[in-house]
C-alpha cells in the first residue's frame, strides 16, 4: 500500500473552492441595446476574419464606444443590422459618417476615425504576427534538420563537437525566436479581440495581408494635397475656423523691430496691444492648417515609401528562390554540401518574411494615411502589381529615384 502524500488534502482543498467559487460572468447589456452583438462573438472568433468583417466588428463590438453611441442614441445592434447590410468593402467616410462635420458632430466624427484606424492597426498587427510565427516555425524547421543531419554526422565521426555544437545551438535559438514570436502573436490577438469585444484569450484568426496593389496615381504629392484640401476634416474645420476667426481681425499697427531684439527692450504687454486686432484663434487655426498639411504629406510619404520597399522585397525574394534553385542544382551534381543546401533554403525563408513584414508596414502606412485623412482614400489601390503592371512613382515624387 503506498503512502498519500501530505500535500495532496490541501489540493483537494484548493479544487473544491475553485469549484465553487462563481465564472466571470460575461457583460449583459439592456434588452435592445447590444445583446445580439454580444451572442455573435462565438461566431465572430470562429473564423478567420478579414479586415472588413473585423471593422465592421469592431464598430459595435468595443465597448469603449458604447457610452459615445449611448450619448447620439446609437444601439450597437441598430448599427451592426445597419452595417450588415452595406456590400463589401465597407467605406468608413461614404459608408458610416457620410460628409464631414464643421459643427457639433466634430468630435463624434473623430472618435469613430480614431477607433477605425486603432482597429485596423489591431488587425494589421495580428496579421503580421501570424506571418511572424510562421517564418519562425519554418526556420525551426530548418534548423532541426541540420541538427539530425550534425548529430549523424557526429556520430559516424564525420562532424567535430564544435561543429555540431553550432547546429545544436542554432536550433536552440530558433526554439527561442519562435518562442518569443508566439508571445507576440498571443499578444496580438488579445488586442484585437479586446476591439472587436470578444472576451480575452479568444483565439482569433486573419485571412492574412492583401498583395501589394499596383501603384496608384492618386499618391502623386500633388494630386494627394489637393485632394486633402477639399476632403480632409482637419483641413476644413482648421480652414473655417481661419476664417471665423479673420472676421474678427483688426489692422494692426506693429512697432519697427531692432535687431538683435536681446540687445533692445522687449515690448511690454501694452506695447503688444499694438497686435491684438489679430485673434489668437486665427493664428491657432492657421498653425493646425499647416501641421494638417505636414502630417498628411508625410503619410503619403511614408506609405510610398513602403510601397517602394515591398516591390524591393519581392525582387530579393525572386533573386533568393532562383539561388535555391540553382543550390538544389549544384547539390544534386555533387558541387554543393548538404549544410550550403540548407543556407540557400534558409535565405529564401529569411527573403519571403521579409517581404510579408514590408507589405504589413506598407498597408499600416496605408491605414494611417487614410485615418489622417478622415476615413477615405482618394481612390481605390488598383490591382496586384506585378513586374509588367506597375507604374513608378509620378515624376513629382522626390523620392523617385528610389523607384525600384
Amino acid at each position: 500500500m503506498h503512502p498519500v502524500p501530505f500535500a495532496r488534502p490541501w489540493l483537494a482543498v484548493w479544487l473544491l473552492a475553485a469549484a465553487l467559487t462563481p465564472a466571470v460572468a460575461a457583460p449583459v447589456w439592456p434588452p435592445g441595446f447590444a445583446g445580439r452583438t454580444l451572442a455573435d462573438a462565438p461566431a465572430i472568433a470562429a473564423q478567420p476574419l478579414t479586415q472588413d468583417a473585423a471593422l465592421r466588428r469592431g464598430l459595435v463590438g468595443d465597448a469603449a464606444l458604447y457610452s459615445l453611441y449611448r450619448e447620439h442614441d446609437i444601439a450597437p445592434d441598430a448599427l451592426r443590422d445597419a452595417l450588415a447590410r452595406l456590400p463589401e468593402p465597407l467605406a468608413l467616410r461614404r459608408d458610416v459618417l457620410g460628409a464631414a462635420s464643421l459643427g457639433e458632430s466634430a468630435s463624434f466624427e473623430q472618435r469613430l476615425i480614431d477607433a477605425a484606424a486603432q482597429i485596423n492597426a489591431a488587425w494589421l498587427a495580428l496579421a503580421n504576427a501570424e506571418n511572424a510565427v510562421a517564418y519562425r516555425q519554418s526556420l525551426v524547421e530548418a534548423a532541426g534538420a541540420a541538427r539530425q543531419l550534425a548529430e549523424a554526422q557526429q556520430a559516424a565521426g564525420n562532424l567535430s563537437q564544435l561543429a555540431a555544437n553550432a547546429m545544436l545551438r542554432d536550433a536552440a535559438r530558433a526554439e527561442d525566436a519562435l518562442a518569443e514570436a508566439q508571445a507576440q502573436h498571443a499578444d496580438a490577438q488579445d488586442a484585437l479581440a479586446e476591439r472587436l469585444g470578444l472576451p480575452p484569450g479568444t483565439p482569433v484568426r486573419t485571412t492574412g495581408l492583401a498583395t501589394l496593389p499596383a501603384w496608384p496615381a492618386w499618391l502623386a504629392p500633388t494630386t494627394l494635397a489637393a485632394w486633402a484640401e477639399a476632403h480632409s476634416p482637419a483641413l476644413r474645420r482648421a480652414a473655417n475656423a481661419a476664417a471665423l476667426a479673420s472676421k474678427q481681425a483688426t489692422r494692426a499697427s506693429p512697432r519697427p523691430v531692432r535687431l538683435p531684439l536681446l540687445a533692445h527692450p522687449l515690448a511690454t504687454a501694452d506695447d503688444a496691444g499694438r497686435l491684438a486686432g489679430i485673434p489668437v484663434a486665427w493664428l491657432d487655426a492657421t498653425n493646425a492648417m499647416q501641421s494638417a498639411r505636414r502630417d498628411i504629406a508625410i503619410a503619403g510619404r511614408r506609405t510610398t515609401e513602403a510601397w517602394q520597399a515591398t516591390q524591393r522585397a519581392q525582387a530579393m525574394q525572386t533573386l533568393a528562390t532562383q539561388r535555391s534553385d540553382e543550390a538544389i542544382k549544384h547539390y544534386n551534381g555533387m558541387l554543393l554540401g548538404v549544410y550550403e543546401l540548407l543556407d540557400a533554403r534558409r535565405a529564401t525563408l529569411d527573403a519571403a518574411h521579409e517581404t510579408s513584414a514590408a507589405l504589413g508596414r506598407f498597408w499600416l502606412a496605408s491605414a494611417r494615411l487614410e485615418a489622417l485623412l478622415g476615413g477615405s482614400l482618394p481612390g481605390p489601390w488598383p490591382p496586384t502589381a506585378t513586374a509588367t503592371a506597375t507604374e513608378p512613382p509620378p515624376a513629382g515624387d522626390p523620392h523617385r529615384e528610389h523607384t525600384p
